[in-house]
């Protein structure tokens, strides 16, 4: 396994950090108030939905480096682990009005 393989093991084992993405730890729907519990509204929120998007395009961009299919460099590993839990979700939102896809727009808020 390599180092940056290694790397992003270390990252996505830990559990997700409860000072990051505080306003966006809760999924919002009129019924999550009245018959969800804190961990179940957790694992809907935007915090969790678009970390969880982070960490797929991590793994992709660290088994395509390990494969030799791209010209990703460790740093680019790096910076993209050091920026998964810093989303800005405003970015993301004007980026997905641009692309009418929301996906898109996180992907471009990602590498902003």
């Amino acid at each position: 396994m390599s180092s940056a393989a290694k790397a992003f093991q270390e990252l996505i084992s830990g559990p997700f950090p409860q000072d990051e993405l505080t306003d966006h730890q809760v999924y919002e729907h009129p019924l999550v108030k009245r018959y969800a519990t804190k961990e179940m509204s957790f694992v809907w929120s935007p915090a969790n939905k678009f970390s969880t998007w982070r960490k797929l395009w991590i793994a992709l961009a660290t088994a395509e480096q390990e494969l030799g299919l791209t010209d990703i460099t460790d740093d680019t590993l790096k910076e993209m682990r050091d920026n998964l839990y810093k989303i800005d979700f405003g970015v993301a939102a004007e980026k997905e009005r641009e692309f009418r896809h929301d996906v898109m727009g996180h992907v471009h808020a990602f590498g902003a």
